[in-house]
């Protein structure tokens, strides 16, 4: 309805009135007026019953083009950012270290864009960070957070390196989805969505990219933030293409990876077959068959391994599939070791491990923060010599655990670059004594290190090698026995080509130790593009001569840490990736041999190397070739064969 109002004109002030008609005391406009008035009384209510109905956010549809067909749908979408990137997005960077542009050009997503110049590499990658606009509603656990961005490097031949994560900031911090990438000079869109795990209040819910993983000149467009209801099917929303340049069927690192894996990975073995007198068997028909990849395929298990009466058995089916190495949980906190049923439970995975002789480590002995620790421990915090002692009486009661079940290698200790609480009390040279003690304690064993972010984030994260380099010359140095390096592995879209994988490894092999992928997963939502990396993957650190095994961290999606980085999916069926994994496991085992022995009773064959299962007439031996062996297998047959 219209309301009484003032209209000021040069003369005099002419008060109307609304009364079905206008009626405006000494206006000479009056007829005018009348006219208007008789035009929007037509109008008007078609417009008004217009206003109530639902606007159709383009920007919604443009982002999300499967809602374009349903109103419904579109209707339970909220937007937290406008059309206006200067609006949407609110940049930080501590001293000064990057320059930022606010830029045109029409041919650009949405035409607008920032270009952010980041002078400096930093040990924090959030030093130079982008957030967009927080949730102006509360967030109820289940609803769907999406996001959507372009962005791309500023200069040709150069690489954007973006940590990007829609993440919560209350009452901690957690992620919901993982929007990270790596592109060229090329506009590259990006999406991620991800379940609100918990209710979330107001500005609590944001995207936020991290740009200072290293010096880089990046172009950022069009950052879209949306919540969705959680009825909403997630297979209508857009996900990125996982791809990389060295993803192509042709990139040149493929025929070097084959190379190193011809040089590293494989041998020609001889089987000599000999009777009771020491005499050659000769034109023997004599059967071939891998029994065991001499390389660890490994991975952690959920404790439904011995715990999930309807999902144990084809749990341990999968392992049994893919695997040939396990990691046993021995953690010391509140949901580890300290917890009684936690304890007992430890207890049945290491004693499954031993009774179906499938080679173990254990994940981990020490990890040095208080939300890693029990309470006890944390009580002790201002009493250093009861700190040491308690954590030396947990070594004893670990280490007898783990040689009761025969675990023969471990990593001691984790994370100690961000994880810190421990060593700000007893210092870094208790540390090395630690690795001591366990030595005593174990002679037999391999005492690793644990780090993350060393091969992950494109390679790029050069801070956290550095560091990590400088700390196991260091422990060395202090007389600390590390046998092995374990080197996380927890990808994102930010995967790193394989030559920058040999490139990290090759100088930590410098250290002469073995090292171990200890964890691996690939979190993205593109099952495609995550199979051809993880195989690419598990092909690059296979072909490295330092290496002595990759570990997954689980493979079962509904029970993972970082789920989508699972084999199995909710439906217990194969993702890409675990199809690709099996197909690459088949061609590492090789095909069954059947062939009948030379003159001099040898067959000689060239295979990976591993643990072979002859069968010679109706007996079984077992040969074990390795390299830098002779890798010759005498067989003394007991039976007369002719």
């Amino acid at each position: 309805m219209l309301s009484n109002r003032t209209l000021q004109t040069d003369k005099q002030v002419n008060v109307c009135k609304n009364d079905g008609q206008f009626q405006c005391s000494g206006n000479p406009y009056k007829p005018l007026i009348t006219f208007i008035s008789a035009i929007a009384l037509v109008i008007l209510p078609s417009f008004v019953a217009a206003s109530n109905k639902p606007v159709v956010n383009n920007k919604i549809i443009e982002v999300i083009p499967k809602l374009a067909s349903d109103e419904n749908m579109r209707s339970k979408v909220i937007s937290f950012t406008q059309n206006n990137l200067k609006d949407n997005i609110v940049i930080s960077a501590e001293n000064g270290k990057a320059d930022i542009s606010w830029l045109h050009d029409k041919s650009s997503p949405g035409g607008d864009f920032v270009r952010i110049s980041v002078n400096n590499a930093s040990a924090k990658s959030w030093d130079v960070n982008v957030k967009s606009k927080s949730n102006h509603k509360i967030i109820e656990k289940g609803q769907w957070l999406f996001t959507h961005f372009y962005v791309r490097a500023s200069q040709q031949g150069h690489s954007a390196n973006v940590r990007g994560f829609i993440e919560a900031n209350k009452p901690n911090w957690k992620m919901i989805a993982d929007s990270s990438t790596i592109t060229d000079s090329n506009w590259t869109r990006v999406t991620a969505f991800g379940r609100a795990q918990s209710d979330q209040p107001t500005d609590s819910v944001y995207l936020s990219l991290h740009l200072a993983v290293q010096a880089q000149e990046v172009d950022l467009a069009d950052i879209q933030f949306f919540s969705l209801d959680a009825d909403i099917d997630p297979e209508l929303l857009p996900i990125s293409q996982l791809s990389y340049a060295a993803g192509a069927k042709n990139a040149p690192w493929r025929q070097k990876a084959q190379n190193m894996i011809e040089q590293n990975r494989k041998g020609t073995f001889t089987i000599k077959l000999s009777d009771k007198q020491n005499m050659p068997i000769s034109h023997q028909l004599v059967t071939v068959e891998q029994h065991r990849l001499a390389y660890d395929i490994g991975s952690f298990v959920n404790e439904i391994l011995i715990t999930d009466e309807q999902q144990t058995a084809a749990y341990r089916g999968w392992f049994n599939e893919f695997f040939n190495y396990a990691t046993a949980p021995i953690y010391w906190a509140e949901f580890g070791w300290a917890n009684p049923i936690k304890q007992q439970q430890y207890h049945q995975i290491a004693e499954y491990y031993m009774q179906k002789n499938i080679p173990a480590r254990g994940h981990v002995l020490m990890y040095p923060g208080f939300k890693f620790s029990p309470n006890e421990l944390v009580e002790l915090q201002n009493d250093k010599a009861a700190f040491i002692a308690r954590v030396e009486k947990h070594i004893v009661e670990m280490v007898s655990f783990l040689k009761q079940y025969g675990i023969n290698e471990y990593d001691v200790i984790n994370e100690l670059r961000d994880e810190t609480d421990w060593t700000d009390i007893v210092g870094i040279e208790t540390v090395a004594k630690w690795f001591k003690l366990v030595h005593e304690l174990h002679p037999e064993a391999t005492l690793y290190i644990n780090e993350n972010s060393i091969l992950t984030d494109g390679g790029d994260n050069t801070h956290h090698q550095n560091h990590y380099y400088a700390l196991i010359n260091e422990l060395l140095a202090l007389g600390a026995p590390i046998h092995g390096i374990g080197m996380q592995g927890h990808f994102s879209g930010a995967v790193t080509p394989p030559e920058k994988l040999w490139s990290t490894l090759d100088r930590f092999a410098e250290f002469g130790l073995p090292i171990r992928i200890t964890e691996y997963d690939l979190n993205h939502l593109d099952v495609d593009g995550q199979g051809i990396y993880d195989t690419d993957f598990y092909t690059a650190i296979f072909a490295h001569p330092s290496t002595v095994g990759i570990t997954r961290w689980d493979f079962y999606q509904p029970v993972m840490w970082r789920p989508l980085g699972g084999l199995i999916d909710p439906k217990n069926q194969y993702k890409p990736n675990g199809k690709m994994l099996k197909h690459w496991l088949a061609e590492k085992k090789g095909k069954v041999i059947s062939k009948k022995t030379d003159a001099d009773g040898h067959l000689i064959f060239a295979q990976y190397y591993g643990d072979y299962r002859v069968k010679v007439g109706e007996e079984e031996h077992f040969c074990q070739f390795r390299p830098q062996q002779n890798n010759i297998c005498t067989l003394i047959h007991a039976n007369n064969l002719n």
